[in-house]
């Protein structure tokens, strides 16, 4: 880049997510942060203008002002009359012990990756390591847009957790040649991956099973959206003697990942319930995403369908969100915060040079009686 370089979208090196959870200016912000930190914005670099960046990501220019002004404050840029914002010389003072990298695919508005990720970065940054996070998302072809993590990738960050499993993009930090690790539900065995952080529900699936079996249910229904469930209790509930009937619900994509799971799980359960009334519940319902019961659960209570009375519920939960309901429900919950925790310290003593194990568990599911399944 020259001094007075003329920018331009593709000079920039993170994206602004309207979608997400994370303010405008927090998102600039921490972008620019990022790109300094790698060297992606070298020292002595003129910056675009307020104006420019409020035109270059199409925000308001409020967005940069304050982005600006946290940054002058941090002192890794300086403001100079006449010609802009110029990115400071790197302070001694502020010296990192390594660089991590959180990868979240499809978008980081979802409850669980939010509170994770950002547990993961405090305990990180606490450790004295810089942590930045990438967001990927598919573009109109289903393909991931690649393209920042590959900036991140070319800066040699010194450990990339991929935070869900994703076929495609652990290949593509393998080949980066960058150690990572794959915090999901299955294995990754390609090189370059030290840790596979298992995040599993089988033991509390196994719990809700032998529950069916004690209290003697004979029917279940287990609902799942179009793109897949965060557990399967199919083949638990089976050999526990329950008779299982599935039901895919479809995804509205245009409303994003949360809300469109929960309008097509909404959309579905009314049709049903307008077509057949409420006689085709069983005596268990049992939803595998919470947005998708979240949306079921209003049609079931439109439908005068009263729980447990008339089924019984059991549905997925993320400790501190929902699904709201007005009984508490019996969950197969996970806990975000303790899960950032326990991610963060393997992560931390892999930088500090201490071995860790290829499969980590502890990170599973709990299973939790409510009143809308009693015991």
């Amino acid at each position: 880049m020259g001094k007075y370089k003329k920018w331009s979208a593709e000079d920039i090196p993170f994206k602004i997510e309207r979608s997400g959870t994370r303010s405008l200016t927090d998102q600039l912000t921490d972008g620019v942060r990022d790109a300094i930190a790698s060297g992606q914005f070298k020292a002595g670099v003129v910056l675009p203008t307020i104006v420019e960046w409020a035109n270059l990501l199409n925000v308001s220019i409020r967005v940069p002002e304050a982005a600006v002004a946290a940054l002058v404050r941090e002192g890794l840029i300086t403001a100079r009359k006449r010609v802009g914002c110029v990115v400071a010389p790197k302070r001694i003072e502020t010296v990192w012990c390594g660089r991590v990298v959180a990868v979240v695919p499809d978008g980081d508005h979802v409850y669980y990756q939010n509170v994770l990720v950002g547990r993961l970065r405090a305990r990180v940054a606490e450790a004295g390591y810089l942590f930045s996070q990438t967001t990927v998302i598919r573009n109109s072809e289903g393909e991931y847009d690649t393209r920042q993590l590959r900036h991140e990738l070319a800066a040699r960050p010194d450990f990339v957790l991929l935070v869900e499993n994703r076929p495609d993009l652990e290949r593509l930090l393998s080949e980066s040649g960058v150690a990572f690790g794959v915090f999901g539900n299955r294995e990754c065995t390609l090189p370059g991956c030290v840790a596979n952080f298992h995040h599993g529900s089988e033991a509390a699936v196994a719990l809700l099973a032998e529950h069916c079996r004690r209290v003697g249910v004979k029917r279940a229904l287990q609902v799942t959206k179009s793109t897949g469930g965060t557990f399967d209790a199919l083949a638990a509930l089976q050999a526990a003697g329950v008779e299982v009937e599935t039901f895919t619900t479809p995804v509205f994509h245009k409303f994003g990942r949360a809300e469109g799971t929960t309008r097509g799980a909404l959309a579905a359960f009314r049709s049903r319930f307008a077509s057949l009334g409420s006689a085709w519940l069983p005596e268990l319902v049992v939803f595998t995403g919470d947005y998708v019961a979240s949306g079921a659960l209003v049609a079931m209570q439109e439908a005068g369908v009263r729980i447990p009375d008339d089924v019984k519920v059991v549905s997925l939960a993320n400790k501190g969100l929902g699904p709201v309901f007005p009984v508490p429900l019996t969950r197969i919950e996970n806990d975000p915060m303790a899960h950032g925790d326990i991610l963060a310290g393997a992560v931390c003593a892999f930088l500090r040079g201490k071995s860790i194990r290829r499969r980590s568990s502890g990170m599973g599911s709990r299973y939790i009686v409510g009143e809308s399944f009693p015991a």
